[in-house]
């Protein structure tokens, strides 16, 4: 029979191994049935609203992007996105240059590289700098494929040229890009989302 002081230390102790024992997590993560490549495609307008005044957003009818993978789970994936027929501040005739995001399975957002919006009509140029851990991705599986829709929030942005102030807006903080988007495995197979 065990004494009082013996059982205290019986508890003691299976307390200590239990603190130190990592607890299991289901950290999100996205499933891919092999490696190789992965594309995107927009399902709708892909906006970029910026925080304040009258000069409204940058709209993009299309979007595309591709990626790679040499694993087959993984809690992020990066996708490099070429944006076309662009509008900016009411103004035709936008260039943009491609841009690398980062989606993790948790809905944070990365800008991996620059994306340069030009305006030659309103003389500025707005630049995305890379920055990290914007919320929020919203993803659901959709028959092999994964349906992401972007409502992130925070991003910084720059704007310089003659018409910053007058046809452009200044440098911000808070613009939200938004739009929803389909992902699938190039040459078959599936990718699925699990939360």
């Amino acid at each position: 029979m065990f004494s009082r002081s013996r059982l205290f230390l019986a508890f003691a102790a299976a307390a200590a191994l239990m603190a130190v024992i990592p607890a299991t997590s289901s950290a999100a993560e996205f499933k891919w049935s092999a490696t190789g490549s992965f594309a995107s495609k927009a399902l709708q307008p892909q906006v970029l609203t910026l925080a304040s005044g009258p000069y409204g957003s940058v709209k993009c009818t299309s979007a595309s992007g591709q990626g790679g993978l040499t694993s087959t789970d993984y809690s992020q994936f990066e996708l490099t996105v070429s944006y076309s027929g662009c509008t900016a501040f009411g103004f035709q005739g936008v260039q943009t240059t491609a841009v690398k995001y980062r989606y993790h399975a948790d809905g944070r957002f990365d800008v991996v590289t620059p994306l340069t919006v030009s305006v030659p009509f309103a003389a500025c140029t707005l630049t995305i700098k890379p920055q990290a851990n914007r919320t929020a991705v919203q993803y659901a599986n959709n028959g092999g494929r994964i349906i992401f829709e972007n409502a992130v929030g925070g991003i910084a942005y720059t704007t310089e040229g003659a018409g910053v102030g007058q046809l452009c807006p200044a440098s911000g903080s808070n613009a939200t890009l938004t739009g929803s988007n389909e992902l699938e495995r190039v040459g078959g197979g599936s990718v699925y989302w699990q939360p």
